[in-house]
């Protein structure tokens, strides 16, 4: 057996037995070696101590604990804290803030347990977090782990420092330039953008092992909240994704890596995503031709990739900024616009009545491409490729969430959503 199939065996055990007293003497002799050897092995894994690991835990479940209407109390004990008091550090330590606050605050996803084959980099400790902000002469700013409202989920790899700075762990120094150069072209070009601050020894980030560090300013604002949104709303969005990609037209495309949406789905995604959704052999042979037909013609560049309503920034009735550029790739541009309507179809498909959906989705997707439209014209092949961008987008999401155990929902939502559009294709055409 490989030391990484071991851990993970180690981190099945205390999922399983996390509210017993789970101590690194008691892993170590589920692992057979040695204390010193083990605690080793465990942090260069996991990237935490065995016994922060656990506690880390402990607390995320408390988290949901507490949303669900569990009492601090409750959840005290259940860590092993002798007093609710400890309980109260610990979870403040690690949140960022008191769990009756937290409780008011967030509902929070039931942990999944940790796989690592699905985690793209370890975890991070906030004694390391404190270490890291010292070099930006912010070792006294309180810490808050980035939880993304809606969904609940938790950041790994995101913290906000303070009211006015966001740190973010990035697993290459490519992807840190990247971020860097594409925030400092949209501020440049009137955004409000993540624009990112040096060290204090002048340094654009600070590398610790594998991990690189890098330091933004927050872009202020708030995100819309999309079940009440508008066709006015849906235009804006299409207008500022229309301004963001002539700004990112003047960008050098060699700061990010050449992925076509359709080539992904063809190569990795139509077959798995085609079982998942029951459809017939016939399906894939016609999405095949179609997509040999029309992808030719498609204009590319730099896209967001990931335009969903977390990652623009309104004020007032008006996008702002954009944040988040880590899946920035060079790719047909009308994948941005599609992927930010089928983005607020995910967020309403478990929260609204589907015939309330097929009232409003079709002529808020109209609406959105009308305002990309009115910024920068869509050709004919683009307005014809519409329909089918948004499908490809779906398979991709349906094979890819089918093989991460921790995106079960997304899956079933995905599956859900898919089904849905291939049932009003033809309202997705425009003109």
């Amino acid at each position: 057996m490989c030391r990484f199939q071991q851990i993970q065996e180690i981190l099945d055990y205390i999922e399983a037995h996390l509210w017993e007293d789970v101590t690194p003497e008691t892993l170590c002799r589920e692992s057979h070696y040695s204390l010193f050897h083990f605690c080793r092995l465990f942090e260069y894994a996991v990237g935490l101590p065995v016994k922060q690991y656990v506690l880390r835990r402990k607390l995320l479940w408390s988290a949901w604990l507490l949303a669900q209407g569990e009492s601090v109390t409750f959840c005290a004990v259940q860590c092993g804290f002798d007093t609710p008091a400890g309980f109260y550090k610990a979870f403040r330590r690690e949140m960022g803030m008191p769990p009756s606050r937290f409780k008011a605050r967030f509902s929070i996803r039931k942990p999944y347990p940790i796989r690592l084959k699905e985690v793209s980099s370890v975890m991070i400790s906030m004694q390391k977090i404190r270490s890291i902000l010292q070099k930006f002469g912010l070792q006294a700013a309180p810490v808050t782990p980035v939880i993304f409202e809606k969904s609940g989920a938790v950041s790994e790899n995101a913290w906000w420092v303070g009211d006015r700075h966001v740190l973010k762990a990035y697993p290459t120094l490519g992807a840190v330039q990247m971020n860097a150069r594409i925030a400092n072209r949209l501020s440049q070009s009137g955004f409000d953008a993540p624009v990112h601050i040096p060290a204090s020894d002048g340094s654009p980030c600070i590398c610790e092992g594998e991990v690189y560090f890098s330091l933004t300013y927050r872009v202020p604002g708030h995100r819309l909240e999309t079940l009440d949104m508008t066709c006015a709303d849906a235009r804006e969005t299409g207008r500022a994704i229309a301004r963001l990609h002539l700004c990112l037209k003047e960008e050098d495309p060699a700061i990010c890596r050449e992925k076509d949406v359709f080539e992904e789905v063809l190569s990795q995604w139509l077959l798995p995503a085609s079982r998942a959704l029951q459809l017939p052999d016939s399906f894939v042979q016609s999405y095949r031709d179609t997509v040999s037909h029309i992808a030719p013609h498609l204009p590319r560049q730099i896209i967001h990739r990931d335009p969903n309503p977390d990652n623009l920034i309104w004020r007032e009735n008006s996008v702002v900024g954009f944040v988040d550029f880590d899946l920035s790739q060079l790719s047909a541009r009308i994948f941005d616009p599609c992927y930010a309507a089928t983005a607020i179809l995910s967020e309403w498909m478990p929260r609204m009545d589907e015939c309330e959906i097929r009232k409003r989705w079709p002529a808020i997707f109209r609406a959105l491409m009308e305002g990309y439209d009115s910024i920068s014209p869509l050709s004919a092949p683009e307005k014809e490729a519409l329909p089918l961008m948004v499908l490809s987008n779906q398979l991709l999401c349906v094979g890819y969430f089918s093989t991460m155990g921790k995106f079960r929902e997304l899956f079933e939502t995905n599956k859900r959503m898919t089904k849905f559009i291939l049932s009003c294709m033809d309202e997705l055409s425009f003109s």
